[in-house]
């Protein structure tokens, strides 16, 4: 049974060698993206943080309209 399956499996295949090849390459072509994809991510992230190292960027920005007190200073010192 498998060895006839096998031998019209690889009939098939040599009978329409360009639908064969088509599939072949579409699939590559979408593993190709996929592993793009999960390596863009992490590679763009690390570019982000040696940038914003590099440039001296602040990590906090505190904005208050009327100022402030004491107790916000304080508050800010145990951050």
């Amino acid at each position: 049974m498998k060895k006839t399956y096998r031998k019209d499996l690889f009939q098939s295949v040599i009978a329409s060698k360009g639908r064969f090849v088509s599939i072949l390459t579409l699939m590559m072509l979408g593993s190709l993206a996929l592993v793009g994809l999960k390596v863009t991510s992490p590679n763009m992230e690390r570019t982000a943080e040696d940038y914003l190292r590099k440039a001296n960027t602040l990590d906090l920005a505190v904005i208050a309209d009327y100022g402030l007190d004491k107790e916000d200073q304080e508050e800010l010192k145990t951050l």
